[in-house]
């Protein structure tokens, strides 16, 4: 991700078998003092709302498949632990994001300012250790309140077809899937 001259991105280390995260700001290339992930980062950049940047990612408790950076693509449904943490390129250093966090898992994040958006599953009611379809939430960066759950397209497209004998219409539902969020002013 990009932002206000920075880039970020994940650069496999093959000497620790991880994804470290990186920056190049300012004609420099440096690997972020973070710990490495045994997957790519989902990282956002974002303004802190001070003047500053911030980077916004998720780490997990249980190892993700090594081709998946969030549990939602890891279609197996397993609760992974995941949980959200930011990166302040003013202070240097790394601290969840306790407000947004909770026993679901959660990913996908995005910061603009005081707000922030991601992506949670929570863990299904039959099966505590598979989480159900994933929900977009947005709130406060910091202090307390609820996580404001946004509306979600309908997983079910309708598809017209007229030809020369008339039309048809098919209804399909589709699987809900989140690839990653942003967030803008």
């Amino acid at each position: 991700d990009a932002h206000a001259g920075r880039v970020v991105w994940s650069d496999y280390d093959s000497a620790i078998d991880g994804w470290r995260l990186m920056e190049h700001a300012g004609g420099m290339t440096r690997p972020l003092p973070v710990a490495p992930r045994r997957t790519p980062f989902d990282v956002d950049l974002g303004p802190d709302g001070r003047g500053g940047a911030l980077a916004v990612y998720s780490r997990c408790a249980r190892r993700l498949r090594f081709d998946f950076p969030t549990p939602q693509e890891d279609r197996t449904g397993r609760r992974h632990g995941c949980n959200l943490y930011r990166y302040s390129f003013t202070t240097g250093r790394e601290t969840a994001v306790a407000s947004a966090n909770s026993r679901a898992d959660e990913y996908w994040p995005a910061v603009w300012g005081s707000r922030i958006a991601f992506v949670r599953g929570y863990p299904g009611r039959r099966d505590p250790d598979r989480t159900t379809r994933p929900y977009v939430y947005l709130r406060s960066l910091e202090g307390s309140g609820r996580s404001r759950r946004l509306r979600t397209p309908s997983p079910v497209l309708t598809i017209r077809d007229c030809g020369p004998e008339g039309c048809t219409t098919e209804r399909r539902r589709l699987s809900a899937t989140v690839e990653g969020l942003d967030l803008r002013g």
